[in-house]
């Protein structure tokens, strides 16, 4: 979708937004930034000053829950980014590395490295060995221990899953913490979801070790924990995995495009500049194109014979030589067409349009056809096909060099 990295992902209960947390520093940052789409594209941007080095969101009800893990705090954020609420761990800094939250029976769970009392006192080798644990936030209370750097607690068929990242596995634990089933896997393991088959596990290279190697979604059947497939990604590293519906897809697609004619005017500039090119007018989305901008050579290649009231197809191709897009958009789209005139310079009929397959950028060219239709009576006739820009002016008015015209015969 795109190349932003992102440090967590949430949809709300009734799937009409996502709310998506944008990789942000530490202390030393510029603060957290949160995006928030619905359908149509981004509705808000927020940048949140208190957020630092942003880990996970989670809705619950109309208030986001983020982690700002270089201050040991989770926020609650109101849904344009105001922070409602503080709850800070005891320690200095990023002393636990607060990370994954998850709602279970109306209780706000989280996942943390350790309780360690300095900042990044758990990044020392060895010290988060069995420290990580999964806890209730208000009572304080250890649902979960001796992980090694957890991620991702889930409750599934009432069993604990979560992410047991330093281990490089996934772990299965009963209700009352006792642990019944591990799978392991060769990578960092972060990002975990379910459908009716199969667990679905992020797997991330070290980012500072394995060049080379790729990020991966490992695929496990739920029946008996065997891996069945591996999906590579073009990425180093996954944060989450959760299932998004379609609709909000789409809008996290659109992303900030919402407006589709700011969007194309940005995309065409953009072309210009990377072309070298000062636009005297943009694509035909907006004022008619000037004169000057009208220059084309259309080649176009005509049947052996023309006979009357018999459509012929005629194939064109189209260079663009002037300094403006040209595209079959409205209010005033540039298509290629036909006209037939008397020998003698009469204008008899105008033909069908034949639209441009794709916009066309200055110096590019764009080949189609279109279907012809001869006069009614048998004749020597002149045939012009040019574009023509609708309710502006037929290109080949202007110069007939930038149309095609040639004598024709028109048999019965």
């Amino acid at each position: 979708m795109d190349w932003l990295a992102s440090t967590g992902l949430a949809v709300d209960r009734r799937e009409r937004r996502v709310a998506r947390l944008l990789r942000s520093g530490g202390d030393h940052g510029a603060g957290g930034e949160l995006l928030l789409f619905d359908e149509r594209g981004v509705v808000s941007y927020r940048r949140v000053d208190e957020l630092f080095d942003a880990h996970d969101a989670l809705w619950t009800g109309d208030e986001l829950v983020v982690a700002s893990t270089s201050r040991n705090s989770l926020l609650w954020l109101s849904p344009s980014g105001d922070v409602r609420r503080v709850w800070k761990a005891p320690g200095e800094g990023d002393a636990w590395h607060l990370n994954c939250l998850l709602l279970h029976d109306d209780r706000l769970l989280a996942s943390a490295y350790g309780r360690f009392d300095w900042h990044r006192g758990w990044a020392h080798p060895g010290l988060t060995e069995g420290k990580g644990f999964v806890f209730d936030v208000e009572t304080g209370e250890i649902l979960l221990g001796a992980l090694s750097c957890p991620h991702h607690p889930r409750v599934l068929d009432d069993h604990w899953l979560v992410c047991d990242s330093a281990a490089h596995a996934i772990r299965i634990f009963d209700m009352g913490g006792g642990e019944v089933a591990r799978v392991s896997f060769d990578l960092w393991t972060r990002g975990l979801t379910w459908d009716d088959d199969y667990l679905y596990v992020g797997l991330s290279v070290h980012r500072l070790e394995t060049p080379g190697r790729l990020a991966a979604i490992a695929v496990i059947d739920r029946r008996d924990l065997r891996e069945v497939e591996r999906v590579e990604l073009p990425c180093r590293e996954i944060y989450d995995l959760t299932f998004v519906p379609a609709h909000l897809i789409s809008g996290m697609e659109t992303g900030f495009r919402t407006n589709a004619m700011r969007a194309g005017d940005e995309d065409q500039y953009e072309l210009f500049r990377a072309a070298g090119i000062a636009p005297e007018r943009l694509w035909a989305s907006s004022d008619p194109l000037p004169a000057a901008a009208c220059r084309t050579r259309l080649v176009a290649h005509l049947p052996s014979s023309f006979r009357t009231g018999e459509p012929a197809e005629v194939a064109w191709r189209l260079q663009n030589d002037g300094g403006a897009v040209l595209a079959s958009a409205e209010p005033f789209p540039v298509n290629v067409a036909s006209r037939w005139f008397a020998e003698g310079g009469g204008l008899l009929s105008e033909g069908e349009r034949s639209p441009l397959p794709r916009s066309l950028p200055p110096g590019e060219a764009a080949e189609g056809s279109l279907w012809v239709l001869p006069p009614a009576m048998p004749g020597t006739y002149v045939l012009r096909i040019a574009p023509v820009q609708e309710r502006v002016q037929w290109f080949d008015d202007i110069e007939g060099e930038n149309g095609f015209a040639c004598l024709v015969e028109v048999a019965r």
